[in-house]
């Protein structure tokens, strides 16, 4: 752990971290996760500058060789927190710098890779950055009974056979600049329903099943710490309980 010390301006400064004067942002935060008592992987929004985190669980502080480990804006809790148990962090970054402009990625027709699963189970870390949808098809023209997510398009057109649920996987990947997100939000409507939204093989969405009623257009806010520089994807599953059609249209913005 770094020591710190306060210089000019409100400034601090590390052997490692920023330059005398150039000034750090204090960061104070509820880690993002789910608190079901087997869960042991939560988000931070930031990479604590250093690796230096003061982090507090149910008002006891967590000691980073015993309870817990640090991996950029990942924690991993040795034990796995349970529901209802108040997590709190306290940490430094660099200056933030926003992003010089927001960045904007939309289901199109010919973009995006979508793969039909059937009742079968998705592939091992198919919603991650670094696995090969190579063999999946790129997204085609969708069947919907409704109007698409303004400047998006009806993708991922699927006949199913038989009867209970179809399942698509969807991938789509999109690129940050360097910059600092404030804020990350995503507008869907689907035919019929979006079990799992993923962003860089982090779970940001898990809806419950319609009962096979097409959703209107909503809008949920999506955690910026899920989001890094470069390349970036995006991954849907979507289910259909009749024997006909599964669609989507979405747009992702972040700004």
């Amino acid at each position: 752990m770094s020591k710190w010390t306060l210089i000019g301006g409100g400034g601090f400064t590390t052997a490692t971290g920023a330059s005398p004067g150039e000034g750090l942002k204090p960061v104070f935060e509820i880690p993002t996760g789910t608190l079901d008592g087997s869960n042991t992987v939560f988000y931070l929004s930031y990479a604590p500058l250093d690796n230096w985190l003061v982090l507090m669980l149910d008002n006891a502080l967590q000691n980073p060789a015993v309870d817990f480990s640090l991996s950029g804006k990942q924690i991993t809790y040795a034990v796995a927190p349970q529901p209802g148990d108040a997590q709190a962090a306290w940490y430094f970054v660099k200056n933030l710098v926003p992003l010089a402009s927001p960045v904007t990625m939309a289901s199109a027709v010919g973009q995006g890779k979508v793969l039909n699963i059937g009742s079968s189970s998705p592939p091992s870390d198919w919603s991650t950055v670094g696995y090969s949808d190579s063999a999946w098809s790129a997204a085609v023209a969708g069947n919907p009974t409704g109007p698409a997510v303004p400047g998006s398009a009806w993708i991922s057109h699927t006949s199913l056979a038989g009867t209970g649920y179809g399942t698509d996987l969807i991938r789509q990947h999109f690129t940050l600049p360097s910059g600092t997100p404030a804020s990350c939000s995503l507008t869907i409507t689907c035919d019929d329903w979006p079990d799992e939204v993923w962003i860089n093989g982090v779970l940001v969405w898990n809806p419950a099943d319609t009962g096979g009623t097409m959703i209107p257009s909503q809008t949920i806010s999506i955690p910026v710490s899920t989001l890094v520089t470069g390349d970036n994807v995006f991954a849907l599953r979507l289910k259909d309980n009749l024997p006909f059609y599964i669609s989507t249209s979405y747009v992702l913005s972040v700004s």
